[in-house]
């Protein structure tokens, strides 16, 4: 047993280490949930039914094509769902994280002592040790784990095995290494939940492959090469074939949808500002520049531990020397010529490549593929959580070889000081701060008891409430932390029902949930009865789940936009719904219509064009109707059904309606000029730069912001809102984002419309459609 210590000592000290970080991390009686989240312990028979009939997810809304590659949840799942015989549920989630927390640093260690290294002197096995360490304490895992998403921390643990033994397999032609590379291969599918993290994986070692091959140009190299490949595209094929699928037939939707037009520019943006060689140095982003909400209607930043940490001088000065030991080993690798630190070149070429987005020197490059390549600025808008834990992988190897050349030149006993650099610069996650407090939270037993009564009744899709915002992303006025932040994440409803839930995370992956949502709104916040029973006949809702304890602090919204009273009044005086349960904050409606799972419509009336609007007139006259692609096969036509795109922009020139009357903005008189909205400020920055500048004669008006957003906002008290308005806006957008803007109801305290300007370069007219919602008057527009 000493012997086996001995010769193990670092490998028992990574574990050790992993396990301390468990267990400083862990808070008992609590469920790993929040942000982005997979829960299929919540219901494991459903789940499977969705991943192994992945192809068509009916769970989403109206139903959906697999975006997601759902299916590759299959082998994690051979793992996942074993554990819940033996493990409480609260505790299931953790233990995933926690068992990748230590497989990663363990491959790490093995892939440069046996892979890269190759033998077993000291100096190498201490080298090894200090690699290991630089994959498990960096910023990149913080990151990857403070928030965490299964797919990442999966990469995290098996991309450090994949490159061993296919590193092995070509070295020594064994079938055993080959067999190995297959089980990672099948059991590390689960990265491919957003299949683009796959596939920069899957570029990655065609670029290591080609590479090796390069150096070493023997024919059985070129074999045992394509048998990777092969093996890899193989046991990928039971998700990936049906994801291509997605890809070539409605890849176009993601970027299309509402959301997702709003938010990938500014996700993109938050990339590039991290886009520079300090930050990408020390692996430094996004994250880092994310607010959250903390309670008391504020917002403040995510990673507030990590940002006061790395305020102090001497942790930075750790963390860029720690990545200079990387680049220096980086060049003694290169001079030494060792092979596969020449192969990870192009993998860390990459990565750079991608983090450094569009900016200098490459981002010229980067900008052509974003406008040749479709889906490319989508798929990528984040690029650090595809590129990074690639990065980490590289820059660790590299570690090793610095480690290596500072132990000859001094002595083994110098990389205690590393070690020590390494506590101290990861000091907060053995405080628990490797994964945030705001994801051990208690979820409200009330939750479990909707999904117990809910999967004991007759099959029907649920719809939500309330339906203030269209973002897909939901906080809760129950605690996720002692200190009193609260839950907030995308939502886990449907983990735990059988049934389809209308929930607006799902909207972006079908244009007809997005359409679901602007009509159930409308008939919502125009207190509208007989369009509310329209939209649960039309859509076949059998169930509405109201939850009270949603919250609306974003943009500093007031409660009121929850229209808490009128809702219960409106769902309350309908005759055809019935409240069957109430679990605290939580209420369950049924519908007294009937909701088949499969139904015939024999001889329904063709109406078209295919609508984007606010009340379906044609559903209200005719009910059920079909709408071809082919307009001429649709016998009844409806003008002005398809005349707005989904942000509400006239998109046909020819349809520009003439106003009785119009006004003018007077900037003179109607501007008016406000403070900085939040949470655009999460890190209370003082560098904010803002400029009004009227142009000559009036003729425009210049903004300028420089980090964070400024409210503007222009009043109207006398509009009635029973009517519907246009509103022409000619803008063009010099740099950075498009302008944004929010038509603000005074009696909802919700913007009506809220939607982006064109970011043409030179000026050009966007008009918007309001539709008309209530009997009330005034409205703002906040810019």
């Amino acid at each position: 047993m000493r012997k086996v210590l001995k010769n193990n000592i670092f490998v028992f000290i990574l574990i050790l280490l992993s396990i301390v970080l468990a267990i400083v991390n862990y808070k008992s009686g609590t469920i790993l949930s929040g942000w982005d989240t997979l829960h299929p312990e919540f219901n494991f028979p459903e789940y499977f039914k969705r991943i192994l009939f992945g192809v068509w997810q009916e769970h989403q809304g109206l139903g959906a094509l697999s975006s997601q590659a759902h299916p590759s949840e299959l082998p994690r799942m051979l793992l996942y769902y074993p554990l819940s015989f033996i493990l409480p549920l609260s505790f299931l989630r953790y233990s995933y994280f926690f068992i990748t927390l230590i497989l990663g640093p363990l491959g790490m260690y093995f892939f440069i002592k046996k892979g890269v290294l190759k033998d077993d002197s000291i100096q190498n096995k201490i080298a090894s040790f200090g690699g290991a360490l630089f994959y498990l304490f960096n910023l990149g895992t913080i990151q990857h784990f403070f928030v965490p998403l299964e797919m990442f921390a999966t990469h995290f643990a098996t991309l450090p095995w994949l490159f061993l033994f296919a590193v092995q397999y070509l070295e020594h032609n064994k079938k055993k290494y080959l067999l190995l590379f297959a089980i990672f291969t099948f059991f590390s599918a689960s990265i491919a939940h957003t299949s683009t993290l796959w596939f920069t994986y899957f570029l990655s070692l065609l670029l290591f492959l080609f590479t090796y091959n390069f150096i070493n140009r023997k024919k059985e190299i070129k074999i045992r090469s394509f048998k990777i490949i092969l093996i890899t595209l193989l046991i990928n094929a039971f998700w990936l074939l049906p994801n291509l699928y997605f890809i070539l037939n409605q890849g176009s939707q993601i970027s299309n949808s509402k959301i997702n037009a709003l938010f990938t520019e500014e996700a993109f943006a938050n990339n590039k500002l991290f886009g520079v060689i300090p930050d990408i140095l020390i692996l430094k982003n996004f994250l880092f520049n994310w607010s959250a909400y903390i309670g008391n209607g504020e917002f403040g930043p995510l990673l507030k531990v990590w940002i006061n940490h790395l305020q102090q001088p001497i942790v930075l000065v750790i963390g860029y020397g720690l990545s200079l030991i990387a680049l220096l080993g980086l060049v003694y690798s290169v001079v030494k010529k060792n092979a596969i630190s020449l192969c990870l070149l192009t993998i860390f070429g990459l990565a750079v490549f991608f983090l450094l987005t569009n900016n200098p020197p490459f981002g010229f490059l980067f900008n052509f593929l974003q406008n040749v390549i479709p889906l490319f600025k989508e798929a990528l808008r984040f690029p650090f959580t595809k590129f990074s834990i690639l990065l980490m992988f590289c820059l660790s190897c590299y570690f090793a070889f610095g480690v290596k050349l500072l132990i000859r030149k001094f002595s083994s006993y110098s990389f205690i000081l590393i070690f020590i650099a390494f506590i101290y610069y990861m000091l907060p996650a053995f405080q628990g701060n490797l994964i945030s407090p705001l994801m051990k939270v208690k979820i409200p037993s009330n939750y479990f008891s909707v999904f117990k009564l809910l999967n004991n009744q007759p099959y029907g899709r649920v719809a939500t409430l309330p339906i203030h915002s269209f973002w897909g992303w939901n906080y809760y006025s129950w605690p996720a932390s002692p200190r009193g932040e609260k839950y907030q994440g995308a939502g886990f409803l449907w983990f735990g029902l059988k049934d389809p839930v209308l929930e607006r995370e799902f909207d972006r992956w079908n244009q007809s949930n997005e359409q679901y949502y602007r009509e159930m709104s409308q008939a919502i916040y125009s207190q509208n009865q007989n369009e509310l029973n329209n939209v649960l006949q039309k859509y076949d809702i059998a169930y509405i789940l109201w939850d009270k304890s949603i919250i609306a602090p974003e943009q500093g919204a007031d409660n009121r936009v929850l229209f808490l009273p009128e809702t219960e009044r409106l769902l309350n005086n309908d005759s055809n719904l019935a409240q069957i349960a109430h679990f605290g904050d939580l209420l369950v409606y049924k519908t007294k219509f009937t909701n088949p799972r499969v139904r015939i419509i024999e001889n329904p009336v063709s109406i078209g064009p295919p609508a984007i609007s606010y009340y379906d007139f044609a559903y209200a006259k005719y009910h059920d109707y079909i709408t071809y692609s082919n307009p001429k096969k649709n016998t009844i036509y409806y003008p002005f059904r398809n005349i707005i795109d989904n942000q509400n922009r006239i998109i046909s020139k020819d349809i520009l309606a003439s106003l009785s009357s119009s006004t003018t903005l007077d900037p003179k008189l109607t501007l008016n000029t406000g403070n900085d909205c939040s949470p655009a400020n999460p890190q209370e920055k003082t560098n904010f730069q803002k400029n009004i500048i009227l142009g000559k004669s009036d003729e425009f008006i210049e903004y300028s912001s420089l980090g964070g957003s400024f409210c503007e906002h222009f009043s109207y008290p006398t509009l009635s809102r029973n009517k519907a308005y246009l509103i022409s806006i000619t803008s063009r957008n010099v740099k950075g984002l498009p302008l944004r803007i929010c038509v603000y109801n005074y009696l909802s305290k919700r913007c009506d419309l809220f939607t982006h300007l064109l970011s043409s370069k030179s000026f050009a007219r966007d008009v918007f459609l309001i539709p008309p919602i209530d009997a009330g008057m005034g409205f703002d527009i906040n810019m």
